[in-house]
């Protein structure tokens, strides 16, 4: 288990033999659970993490801006006066 950003995260750790044997359900689990799933060879480990799905995606201030942004662009553009041709738009 590691910190990632002051939440606990738990990883299963697997030697390159197991994840042969078990290859589409470990990478199924990790896929599904987000859990990163750490794979050890001859003293070295690799790690294989999915990205997190669009809803797990975690709320930044850059994320917050950026929606701000878009939702008075949307006000803005539907408070808009509308230009017809009786109100005089060529």
């Amino acid at each position: 288990m590691y910190m990632s950003r002051a939440h606990p995260v738990h990883m299963t750790e697997v030697t390159l033999t197991e994840l042969r044997k078990n290859l589409f359900k470990l990478v199924d689990r990790a896929i599904e659970t987000g859990e990163p799933l750490v794979v050890r060879r001859k003293g070295r480990k690799v790690l294989i993490q999915a990205p997190p799905a669009e809803s797990q995606k975690q709320e930044t201030p850059e994320r917050r801006w950026k929606a701000a942004i878009a939702e008075a662009l949307a006000e803005a553009r539907d408070d808009a006066p509308r230009m017809t041709e009786e109100s005089g738009a060529n």
